[in-house]
């Protein structure tokens, strides 16, 4: 659902619109395909894994940008379109290359765990105190595997991480007021 969020930022559809009430967005109908095809047999059933072959295969379904449908989620159609500005950019680059939409879902993927090591680094660079502490937070399982998500997460996860540090580094370095230039 979150690449679907994600998408519909790509298309600069920013608000949430709803049909017959339930929230979404028209996006291309081989996404919401390819999202059922490859969910089909493992959604709700935690033992079944991916079935490779059918992954493989998916990487040649195409994008089809003209045929729409309503997708409903509702559960990230609120979400500001901030936090998805590294996936957008992914799906930018899949709808450039004109790539199926498995593609466009692994870019978008790779752009936000890009995002992510950004921030991680900004963070560990700019914070006088415990590097390590920020190194190891950014390397627990979880924070990984989000940050290699579509998921909003990692943006919101990697500016607090952020913020954590430009707080540290001004309580310890800086001797001098800060101004509203600074702070903004």
């Amino acid at each position: 659902v979150h690449f679907f969020r994600s998408y519909e930022i790509s298309e600069f559809h920013f608000l949430e619109q709803t049909k017959d009430g339930f929230v979404g967005d028209y996006l291309p109908s081989s996404i919401e395909n390819l999202y059922n095809k490859l969910h089909q047999n493992i959604r709700g059933n935690p033992d079944k894994k991916m079935n490779l072959t059918l992954l493989i295969n998916s990487l040649n379904y195409p994008l089809n940008q003209n045929e729409k449908t309503f997708v409903v989620f509702p559960s990230t159609a609120y979400y500001t379109p901030i936090s998805y500005i590294p996936q957008v950019i992914g799906i930018w680059i899949g709808k450039i290359t004109s790539s199926s939409p498995l593609i466009i879902l692994y870019l978008a993927r790779i752009a936000n765990l890009l995002a992510w090591l950004i921030l991680a680094y900004l963070a560990i660079k700019i914070t006088p105190i415990g590097k390590w502490v920020f190194f190891l937070l950014g390397l627990l399982p979880m924070i990984v595997f989000q940050s290699s998500s579509v998921s909003a997460d990692p943006i919101t996860n990697g500016l607090s991480f952020l913020i954590i540090a430009i707080f540290l580094y001004y309580t310890t370095q800086n001797r001098e007021p800060i101004k509203w230039k600074k702070i903004i």
